[in-house]
């Protein structure tokens, strides 16, 4: 299909085929990107992707030719400054247990601690200037790291600091200068779409539900005769468990809309087109 994109274009199949390939399912990124086992031994004698950045950040002379016609040499030096990908394969190339949840310490940017310490915290205290939490510093993680290669770490210390590996593909003994904190941006399809928007979406149906102002029966008629959903996602019909609540008319904190992210993406994006016509409830007049 020319001029059109799909999920099954040549690149996507490219990056599934490299994912699977023998030597990543066998070494990880580390040994494919660093040639250095999980041990942080060297495990090959060729050239890798980290020694071209490595001589990269060396920099390299090479003479150009100036708009007045003179030679002048110039040091190039090639960084990486940013790497992009979801938190399965960031989770593969930094130290980080990160994940939009199920991890213990799920964030690499901060150490907010998925337990009754902070629960009360989730999911706005960032706006809140009394919050327990820290962000993550560089120096103090990688001496930290430092000391548990030397003398070893435990599973709970580990656990503790959201840290699954001592060595990693992206660290700056292998690719200079970087700052594992800050080196990726976030993961936006599974920390919203397959994420908050999932919950936000349910609890959101929950209370107009509950509160008499639109029936989810509603919502599905108008899903299915919406003739508008792109032609390669199909949205499903809202569960009825989402009805289900918890003490006090609250929405279920595990509650979702049961969609995958491009499904939630997709029904999230045509909210405003779907013919929903919920009941709106009468208010007061207020002069001003």
């Amino acid at each position: 299909m020319q001029g059109k994109t799909s999920r099954f274009d040549h690149d996507v199949i490219q990056l599934l085929a490299v994912a699977r390939h023998p030597a990543v399912m066998r070494w990880g990124q580390l040994g494919v990107f660093c040639g250095v086992g999980p041990d942080g031994q060297r495990i090959t004698t060729g050239k890798t992707v980290s020694d071209d950045f490595v001589e990269g950040a060396e920099g390299r002379w090479i003479t150009l030719m100036n708009a007045d016609g003179r030679e002048e040499s110039w040091r190039l030096k090639v960084y990486l400054i940013c790497a992009c990908g979801d938190y399965p394969q960031l989770q593969s190339m930094l130290p980080f247990m990160a994940s939009a949840s199920g991890a213990y310490c799920p964030c690499r940017g901060c150490n907010y601690r998925a337990d009754s310490t902070m629960r009360h915290e989730q999911p706005h205290s960032f706006f809140d200037e009394n919050r327990t939490w820290q962000l993550r510093q560089k120096g103090a993680l990688l001496a930290q790291i430092k000391r548990w290669r030397e003398h070893g770490a435990t599973g709970s210390e580990l656990q503790d600091a959201g840290v699954n590996k001592l060595y990693w593909a992206l660290c700056q003994e292998y690719f200079p200068f970087i700052n594992p904190l800050n080196i990726a941006p976030q993961d936006t399809m599974h920390l919203l779409a397959d994420g908050v928007t999932r919950h936000e979406a349910a609890w959101l149906l929950y209370m107009l539900h509950s509160r008499g102002h639109l029936k989810l029966p509603e919502v599905n008629a108008a899903i299915k005769k919406y003739p508008n959903w792109p032609r390669d996602c199909r949205v499903p019909q809202i569960p009825k468990c989402v009805e289900d609540g918890a003490a006090g008319r609250c929405p279920r904190q595990d509650a979702t809309i049961h969609m995958s992210a491009s499904q939630t993406f997709t029904f999230a994006l045509h909210r405003r087109a779907c013919p929903l016509r919920p009941c709106q409830p009468s208010l007061p007049n207020v002069s001003v």
